[in-house]
């Protein structure tokens, strides 16, 4: 069962170990993204960067809604879905992917970027991803730790 969705452009790093895998008691990590899964050097370092005690998997969106699909019915997993930009995710929220709320962790800024929350920068694709997100009624919310205190898309968008 996917306990959260998180786009997070470091994939896994000290607060996706010792934050949101403790705090959601992770087993399973799922990467999503067409890029790192073609990565053989990104892939190494992902295996290295997990906990021991975590499964990983890293799929392109060709496979992922099957495996979310068989990641369901397995009753012990509690997993962690970490897409590198939200761009993904919207592309699988189009196909028929359910996520009812996503949590917008740090995303680098690079020209032609706008800063959406703390240590989060948006692309025009980016920011228009989570538009669309946003209207197909996925709660999107920054937070870079479970400790604070998430802040809404909606709350964003309304001071742009």
């Amino acid at each position: 069962m996917v306990k959260v969705f998180r786009v997070d452009d470091r994939l896994i790093h000290g607060q996706v170990q010792t934050s949101w895998i403790r705090e959601f008691q992770i087993n399973r990590i799922i990467i999503i993204d067409d890029n790192v899964v073609n990565d053989p050097i990104t892939m190494s370092i992902l295996k290295i960067a997990k906990p021991p005690h975590v499964d990983l998997v890293v799929c392109g969106t060709d496979r992922a809604l099957a495996l979310l699909e068989k990641d369901a019915a397995q009753a012990n997993a509690r997993t962690l879905v970490i897409f590198k930009t939200i761009t993904t995710a919207d592309v699988l929220v189009k196909q028929g992917l359910e996520i009812p709320s996503m949590v917008i962790g740090p995303a680098s800024g690079k020209e032609g970027t706008v800063q959406m929350a703390k240590n989060t920068y948006f692309s025009p694709e980016e920011l228009e991803a989570a538009r669309d997100l946003n209207e197909r009624q996925v709660d999107v919310r920054f937070q870079l730790l479970p400790s604070e205190m998430p802040v809404s898309l909606a709350d964003i968008l309304k001071k742009m």
